[in-house]
């Protein structure tokens, strides 16, 4: 049996420690779809990030900017932002409808590119993903996420083992910690998607079937992605109706 990697979309994601994202993607036969994503960031993180942005001088500004999205967005002919909108201060919901799957992640950027394809194949489908920190920082550009921030929330490139990383946020943010450990809070900063495919699933790698047989579920601790050296592989192959 082919064994291929497929998106857990990770790929669309603001993915940091302390955020955490459910997502629902639907895939036709002809490699297009829609998702429906929603990320949460923990009140930690989301205190931490809005003083770093303060000691920069970028003043009180919002986590998510639903207007900046939609400009992102509008830059990539391939990709439709149906709609992006918050709910309070650190919730931001986004619906996606995408001419491919692959389009999720198409760049000028070789690397990036090969990211996350979709292959037809007579009457069988594949999509395939390797999610690491390149895709975090790919899915940072759609959320306008400042780089300023970004290069210091996230790990530096090859240099921090899960374990390692942890320590360093728990210390970068020991004087944050509420009613919830920080441990807790990083164990539970993980991407939880849904795909639902037109058609029948023949094979999953890094997830499981679930429901009618079209459906498949994957988790993905976020740390995990943000410190492996070998890429985190994810597929799914299906069968058209």
């Amino acid at each position: 049996m082919r064994r291929l990697i497929l998106p857990t979309a990770a790929a669309l994601m603001l993915t940091l420690a302390g955020c955490s994202a459910t997502q629902a993607f639907f895939i036709r036969e002809d490699g297009s779809g829609r998702a429906d994503i929603e990320i949460t960031v923990d009140p930690v993180l989301s205190a931490y990030v809005r003083d770093l942005g303060e000691g920069m001088g970028m003043g009180e500004a919002p986590l998510f900017d639903p207007a900046a999205i939609d400009a992102t967005f509008s830059l990539y002919p391939e990709l439709t932002l149906i709609a992006a909108q918050t709910r309070g201060k650190r919730t931001l919901l986004l619906t996606i409808e995408f001419a491919s799957i692959d389009a999720l992640f198409r760049d000028s950027d070789e690397i990036l590119d090969r990211i996350v394809r979709f292959e037809a194949r007579g009457d069988e489908r594949f999509v395939a993903a390797e999610v690491d920190r390149r895709g975090v920082e790919r899915a940072l550009r759609y959320a306008r996420f400042d780089p300023q921030v970004t290069e210091i929330l996230l790990p530096p490139a090859g240099e921090m083992s899960a374990g390692e990383y942890r320590e360093y946020l728990a210390w970068a943010m020991e004087e944050y910690e509420g009613g919830t450990p920080l441990a807790d809070v990083f164990a539970a900063s993980r991407v939880s998607t849904t795909v639902t495919v037109d058609g029948a699933i023949v094979d999953v790698v890094g997830g499981e079937t679930s429901g009618s047989g079209s459906v498949a579920r994957f988790t993905t601790p976020l740390l995990e992605i943000l410190t492996t050296a070998e890429p985190e592989r994810y597929g799914v192959r299906f069968r058209r109706n």
